[in-house]
């Protein structure tokens, strides 16, 4: 029950009163305010009264005594006392409170004084440098945190600067808030304004200031430790990577190379002899030529090398004439000539004339029917010649003896 009187209750319930000397009290955290309360004992037996505290400041308020025994008619004055501690768990706003009082004969009854506590503000701004010492070629960063350890909301605002003058600051954002027991962050990024190539460490100090309203202002100094734009482990690395691959390359020739090729000869060892056991029991099987059949170089053969043998300017390969032949006489119905058919034709000329006949002012015309007087054979003028026998009987050939014929004679009854 609050208010200038004192409060009372009905004598068949609780003959007793209390009083609050102060309604209003002030207090800073860390601090300590008093006030007082004054119980009487109305009644007519003797009793014995226990005080205590209500409401958020209970937890930092002690009432002593905090048991008053009184005889009737007697009265007695007790001290509370507010002590809130300096935290950010105290808010700087009023506070209230009461005081209640019970009677140890009545227990059902009980007496209640009200007040207000007002806690003051206080301020307790830390503010650190995350790393203190940072490290960067070109440019290096670090974080600001502002911790408000007060029972108020702060406001800031930050600048940095270096004595020297050899770095450049970028701060975001440049302005910080926090509630009482929070914490806020800014990141401070320096870029140095000249640099190296390589060297040892540079050092470079600097400061960042928290600049509050109606505060002094904050200092945290850092420093920044320049290195060169080429790291200082790179060579040695680069050695390092050398020297390994040169290893592997001389363990590759001089074992592992080796190793793998007799690895894999062991293994298709017993393939190869397999193989070229098959292939000696096939040449041993093979029959042997039939006689004058090109089971070896015979005068034949010589005659018909040397003159098939190309003169002057080679001509670039071209497909075999019975390829070209078979493919078009496929094509147009006719029967396929193959190699062996033109092996067994008289030899002729570009003009149309058999090798082995002689110059005839009167003989036939090409394109038609001809003989050979050594061979006694007519035949049609094949087509085409393969390219063997368009080198042997070409334009280049001069020679006017038979293909067949060996040692200036004619042999009888060739194909």
């Amino acid at each position: 029950m609050a208010g200038s009187r004192s409060a009372t209750y009905d004598s068949n319930a609780m003959a007793a009163t209390a009083t609050l000397a102060s309604k209003a009290v002030t207090v800073t955290p860390g601090g300590e305010a008093v006030t007082e309360v004054r119980i009487r004992n109305s009644g007519t037996v003797v009793d014995q009264f226990t005080l205590e505290v209500l409401g958020d400041a209970s937890a930092w308020t002690i009432v002593e005594p905090a048991v008053i025994p009184l005889f009737p008619g007697a009265e007695a004055v007790a001290r509370v006392r507010f002590k809130p501690p300096k935290s950010s768990s105290v808010p700087a706003r009023a506070v209230p409170f009461a005081v209640r009082v019970k009677s140890r004969e009545d227990t059902r009854a009980s007496l209640v004084e009200e007040g207000v506590v007002e806690v003051g503000p206080f301020n307790d701004t830390f503010a650190e440098l995350i790393p203190r010492t940072a490290k960067g070629s070109s440019r290096a960063h670090a974080r600001l945190a502002l911790d408000n350890r007060g029972n108020v909301r702060i406001s800031a605002r930050l600048t940095a600067a270096d004595p020297d003058r050899k770095l450049n600051f970028t701060i975001t954002p440049p302005a910080l808030s926090s509630e009482p027991g929070t914490a806020s962050f800014a990141s401070v990024r320096m870029s140095p304004k000249q640099r190296f190539l390589t060297g040892p460490l540079k050092t470079n100090p600097y400061k960042v200031i928290v600049h509050q309203d109606n505060l002094p202002p904050i200092t945290v100094d850092g420093t920044m430790q320049q290195e060169g734009l080429i790291p200082p482990w790179l060579l040695p690395a680069l050695i390092g990577l050398a020297a390994l691959a040169l290893v592997l390359v001389l363990l590759w020739f001089l074992v592992i190379k080796h190793t793998i090729q007799s690895a894999a000869t062991e293994a298709v060892a017993p393939q190869t002899s397999s193989l070229q056991a098959q292939v000696n029991t096939l040449k041993a099987n093979q029959p042997p030529p039939a006689p004058g059949g090109g089971g070896g170089a015979t005068g034949d053969d010589r005659h018909i090398e040397r003159h098939s043998r190309p003169r002057g300017r080679s001509r670039p390969p071209q497909p075999e004439e019975g390829d070209r032949e078979q493919g078009e006489n496929d094509r147009r119905g006719q029967p396929v000539r193959t190699r062996a058919d033109d092996d067994r034709l008289p030899m002729f000329t570009a003009r149309g004339r058999c090798i082995g006949e002689e110059r005839d002012p009167g003989g036939v015309e090409r394109g038609q029917q001809r003989r050979c007087r050594q061979c006694a054979r007519h035949t049609e003028r094949p087509r085409r010649a393969p390219e063997q026998r368009r080198n042997l009987l070409g334009r280049r050939a001069r020679d006017r003896k038979c293909a067949f014929a060996v040692d200036d004679e004619h042999v009888a009854g060739h194909p």
